[in-house]
């Protein structure tokens, strides 16, 4: 299976297996995901973590940032009823009601490695949170909508955050080097 590798963002193959079961396949898609963001913020320095393109205050650091806390926020909060993992935790104290979210003032304030570390650190308890459970569990929590979802469900839907936000994310890093592709 592919693996986000936090000193290595470049994998050494694509997918291992062009024939998967289907969790396998949805774990291999969602890897994928994961380490083409990985690439997307390689050897960007603090300055160009924070580089925006008019009008977005969206950035490469606040994506690492964003994923980062959308992984927990499904995967632990939603999915196993637990409460958020630091950085997340201490910064619900600082939010107040139409300022920024806690991604936005992390990102403002995290340097490159602690984003990096915070992301890949949220992307290791997901898998672990995953590997829990089956497909067809339904998350513990109910959403904004008064609904659970499928662990299935949870599996595409962060796949297609994933593929939302790396297409914001190839402007951005075009933007500050001129590279592109995954």
């Amino acid at each position: 299976m592919l693996r986000v590798m936090a000193d290595d963002p470049m994998p050494e193959f694509w997918f291992t297996d062009l024939h998967p079961d289907e969790r396998h396949g949805l774990e291999q898609f969602l890897d994928y995901q994961r380490n083409v963001m990985l690439r997307k913020a390689h050897g960007l320095d603090a300055a160009q973590l924070a580089m925006t393109i008019h009008p977005s205050a969206l950035s490469i650091g606040l994506l690492l940032a964003h994923l980062a806390l959308v992984e927990d926020d499904w995967m632990q909060e939603t999915l196993h009823g637990r409460p958020m993992p630091e950085p997340w935790l201490s910064l619900e104290a600082e939010l107040v009601e139409g300022g920024p979210s806690a991604d936005e003032i992390y990102a403002a304030t995290a340097s490159p490695e602690e984003l990096r570390a915070v992301y890949v650190a949220a992307i290791e308890r997901s898998r672990e949170a995953l590997a829990e459970c089956d497909l067809d569990d339904v998350t513990t929590e109910e959403n904004w909508d008064g609904k659970t979802r499928s662990v299935r469900w949870l599996y595409l839907h962060m796949i297609e955050e994933y593929a939302r936000h790396l297409g914001h994310a190839d402007f951005l890093r075009e933007s500050i080097d001129g590279s592109y592709g995954d």
